[in-house]
């Protein structure tokens, strides 16, 4: 949530070995302009999932680097639609982006690292329930659902 690498190696890893499971990444048109993310799943030597960038601005710089990783599809786009025909789809993105996708959402992993850097937070309203917590190297990661699919379990 701040432009740059906040979780551990581990946790580095852990997601990259998510990203080489999924079929899509949803990520927000903001995170993309600032980070300029890969979004591939090198760390694990693995593919790298079809990628849709949710925003109003359509316009980015091709020299992002996900827009260079070969046999992916990358759609831009103001609605989630796109996501419809993807099964397995993670979600990269802080407050605006659990927002926006909340209702579509089966399951909420936080990724919580012990660096705290100044002005930055995740703030949303929600109220879910842990289902699983784990230590990763410094990291904690918490996997959560939302209430109201608590019953599916």
């Amino acid at each position: 949530i701040d432009g740059g690498y906040i979780t551990g190696a581990k946790g580095l890893d852990f997601v990259h070995a998510m990203r080489d499971v999924c079929d899509l990444i949803v990520i927000g048109g903001a995170t993309v302009r600032s980070d300029r993310p890969t979004l591939d799943a090198r760390r694990v030597d693995g593919k790298a999932p079809d990628v849709l960038i949710y925003s109003t601005h359509t316009e980015f710089d091709q020299s992002i680097p996900l827009f260079g990783v070969k046999g992916r599809k990358v759609v831009i786009s103001s609605d989630l639609s796109a996501m419809e025909g993807y099964k397995n789809i993670l979600i990269e993105g802080g407050g605006r982006m659990y927002e926006a996708v909340k209702d579509k959402i089966d399951m909420h992993l936080s990724i919580v690292s012990p660096i705290l850097r100044h002005g930055l937070n995740f703030s949303v309203s929600a109220k879910e329930r842990i289902v699983h917590q784990a230590r990763l190297g410094e990291d904690l990661l918490i996997w959560s659902i939302p209430l109201d699919k608590a019953g599916e379990l």
